[in-house]
């Protein structure tokens, strides 16, 4: 899988590498990069390609976390994820008998309320993507540390979605260099393709790749270019 930008002379291949940092030193550049991937992610138009064996719609492959302190596995995407496993898992074979009684019993319920009422009724039919609603099931958050948090995040987008690619902006203003490298292997073992946009060109960690443009739209790869 390679990621490509117009702007951009070479590009980010995640074949050669699981983790890319690519920094941009000049702030126009680094926001127009940033902001196209952020939109794109989100379904909206940009400068960024992603390519496998065929193109890839970045939308469908890509998450971006520019917000660390609002990244929650209690919001509205990461509930629909643990919804979606819910159904799957509701209709498999350990679990369809007991999912098709409690359906029938709530329809059964529904037919005994409405015969009390002294007016035409309707039930429609019931499924579990209702009931399930009915339901408040969501993520335990015990952790309050980012860099745990940030690991959970990869562990719920590695089970639960298709996504395999994560961007994170300014990560290295949020973890230190330990964490980082915990961060960069905790992505890998999870199937997690990691792209870090960074502002500054700072040490590079020995699980990653780098491609600094420079203050002059020069490009380069540090230290273990190709």
């Amino acid at each position: 899988m390679k990621l490509n930008h117009y702007k951009l002379e070479n590009g980010i291949d995640f074949e050669l590498s699981d983790v890319w940092t690519l920094v941009c030193e000049r702030p126009s550049h680094f926001a127009e990069l940033v902001g196209d991937i952020y939109k794109q992610a989100k379904g909206q138009q940009g400068g960024w390609t992603l390519c496998g064996e065929k193109s890839i719609d970045v939308s469908k492959a890509a998450v971006v976390v520019t917000d660390y302190f609002g990244l929650s596995m209690s919001d509205k995407k990461a509930v629909n994820l643990l919804q979606e496993q819910l159904k799957k898992l509701a209709y498999d074979e350990n679990h369809t008998v007991a999912t098709h009684e409690i359906i029938a019993a709530l329809q059964r319920y529904f037919y005994a309320l409405t015969a009390d009422i002294d007016y035409p009724t309707v039930v429609g039919e019931a499924d579990f993507a209702q009931i399930s609603k009915m339901v408040s099931v969501s993520f335990s958050e015990e952790s309050t540390d980012l860099f745990q948090k940030l690991c959970d995040y990869v562990t719920l987008l590695s089970r639960l979605t298709f996504l395999r690619l994560l961007v994170c902006v300014n990560l290295r203003s949020y973890l230190d260099y330990e964490q980082l490298n915990l961060f960069f292997l905790h992505c890998m073992r999870n199937g997690i393709n990691l792209l870090c946009v960074e502002s500054k060109y700072t040490e590079i960690s020995p699980n990653e790749r780098m491609l600094v443009c420079d203050g002059d739209l020069c490009e380069f790869f540090p230290r273990n270019g190709l």
